[in-house]
């Protein structure tokens, strides 16, 4: 297999990022990075009362999946090409590492070729649940005061920037490239990198998941799962750059032991942070997107598995809202507006 760089405008990313699910008893609080006692004690009663009664963090998306266990692999030939994806088991636990091997081999007579980005990843790999986030509130309620209607932006903005938040987009599952496990959030160069693959020659690649829903909202919800793969903008030696259609793939896996349904939903974190005083505040006083230092904080910590939701003002004041993922309780509040 051959290799090039040349300076060409194929606009891939891939941001990747490799934690652990560890699961923690709720009673369990941080132990780093907590507020000082001044600012803990901005934990006063809150301007609105916690939901009461049970919540569940997803609703359907999409129809009912079958999946046969035994099936660890799958793939598709096309035009002299075989693409395969191989998952190291099947049922996959949530919470704990999984892999998957992507292989290109060229069964046809002559060269292909194909372009990708500067970390040289070859097939595009990722999970899906037929399974959405619920929101929570949708709403401002009626009357409220312009802190409750910027806190509607900010929880508006933070769920529609991140894969897999809002709406009906599926629930995610992502998959680190084995070449960039811990090495946190990487941005691959925007470069064509040319490739080649001669008459019988073939490239694996090894993604690992982490077990957890994408991008950092804790561990997966147990059920039906699909792993995406697709191989793109591909040609033979004799033909045009470009010239074959999108090989893509699918291969369902049961995901187990997974997501406590209580467990909230990012929306439903939002919403908890939301009746924090010094959140609202700081909304408040910037309710504008404008006003914000990007991005957002929205994630369940590797270490602890509470959620943190937050935001910082372009002024360089933030607040950090910790929320406990079972009860919807607050236990700590980093910063003040």
């Amino acid at each position: 297999m051959k290799r090039r760089t040349v300076g060409v405008g194929i606009g891939l990313a891939w941001l990747v990022a490799a934690c652990s699910y560890a699961p923690l008893p709720s009673s369990v609080r941080p132990t780093s990075g907590s507020a000082s006692p001044r600012e803990a004690s901005s934990l006063t009663p809150s301007l609105e009362p916690a939901p009461s009664g049970p919540t569940i963090a997803w609703e359907e998306n999409g129809a009912a999946m079958e999946v046969d266990t035994s099936i660890r692999q799958f793939a598709v030939e096309n035009g002299g090409v075989r693409v395969s994806i191989e998952i190291d088991r099947n049922p996959v636990p949530a919470g704990a590492f999984s892999w998957v091997t992507a292989t290109v081999e060229n069964t046809g007579p002559d060269p292909i070729h194909w372009f990708t980005d500067g970390c040289e990843i070859h097939v595009g790999v990722w999970g899906e649940l037929p399974l959405r986030w619920a929101w929570g509130q949708r709403e401002p309620s009626t009357g409220s005061a312009p802190e409750d209607f910027a806190g509607f932006t900010f929880k508006d903005w933070a769920l529609n920037t991140a894969p897999g938040g809002a709406g009906d987009d599926p629930i995610r599952l992502d998959f680190t490239p084995e070449s960039h496990i811990g090495r946190g959030e990487i941005g691959c160069a925007d470069v064509g990198m040319p490739q080649d693959l001669g008459p019988g020659e073939r490239v694996s690649q090894r993604r690992r998941w982490d077990g957890q829903a994408a991008p950092r909202f804790g561990p997966a919800p147990s059920g039906p799962a699909e792993v995406h793969a697709w191989f793109r903008h591909w040609w033979r030696d004799s033909e045009q750059e470009g010239a074959r259609a999108d090989i893509e793939l699918r291969l369902p896996i049961e995901i187990v032991d997974g997501r406590d349904p209580r467990f909230l939903s990012p929306g439903q974190a939002i919403d908890a942070a939301l009746r924090v005083p010094a959140l609202r505040q700081l909304l408040g006083r910037n309710p504008s997107i404008q006003d914000w230092d990007m991005p957002v904080v929205l994630e369940v910590d590797d270490s602890t598995q509470l959620w943190r939701v937050g935001l910082r003002a372009i002024d360089g004041t933030a607040v950090t809202v910790i929320v406990e993922p079972l009860e919807a309780s607050v236990v700590d509040v980093i910063g003040v507006p």
